[in-house]
This record gives C-alpha cells, structure tokens and sequence, in this order.
C-alpha cells in the first residue's frame, strides 16, 4: 500500500525556490485583503447616489474597504472633501471622511 502525500508540492525537491515562496504564501492564512473589482456601470450608480445625497440631503450608507477587512459610514454626503477623491459625510458621531477610490458598495437610506 502506498503512503498518501498529503502536502506533495512542500516535498518537492525540484521546486524552485521562488515558486516555494509563492506555494508558502497562498497557503498561508492572509492577513492583506484585495480591494474587489467594481465595474464602470456600478462607478456610475454610486456617484448619482451620492450626488443625490448631496443635493437633497439623502442618507446613504458607504462601505468602504479598510485595513481590517470593511467598515461602514452613514449619513448625508456634505461635500467633497478638500482634498480630491475624498468624500465629507456627516454622521451622528461627527463629519468622516471617505477616500472615494476605497468604497466598494452605496446604498440609499431614505426616498427623495
């Protein structure tokens, strides 16, 4: 009877060691988190959810890809903030602010 192996490409002598280093890290439990791919069409959802937001004062709920996996703010889009790509949203804790090229979802909270 043959003896099963379990992790063959870790016993691998002819491995370069490169693609070692590649195998170890997609074994490995990641702490990084990629920010997903959104398309052009859903770009364009959130920016007239959030103009919207802006001119009539609407609360929309902003997911926003972070460090430590996703957070989220709500509350009326006040302006953009001085930087550029930033958003100014003023929630009950007080204003936050937002990079506009980490949001990944935008949901309208209230019917204008």
């Amino acid at each position: 009877m043959k003896k099963k192996l379990y992790n063959q490409f870790a016993c691998s002598r002819m491995m370069l060691p490169e693609h070692r280093e590649d195998l170890k890290n997609l074994l490995e439990p990641q702490q990084k988190h990629c920010l997903p791919s959104l398309d052009e069409q859903q770009y364009q959802v959130f920016e007239r959810i959030l103009s919207q937001s802006m001119q009539y004062g609407l609360e929309v709920r902003v997911t926003v890809w972070a460090a430590k996996g996703q957070r989220t703010v709500s509350g009326p889009v006040q302006k953009t903030g001085t930087i550029p790509g930033q958003l100014r949203i003023a929630t009950k804790d007080g204003v936050k602010t937002v990079e506009i090229t980490k949001i990944i979802a935008v949901e309208k909270l209230s019917n204008p």
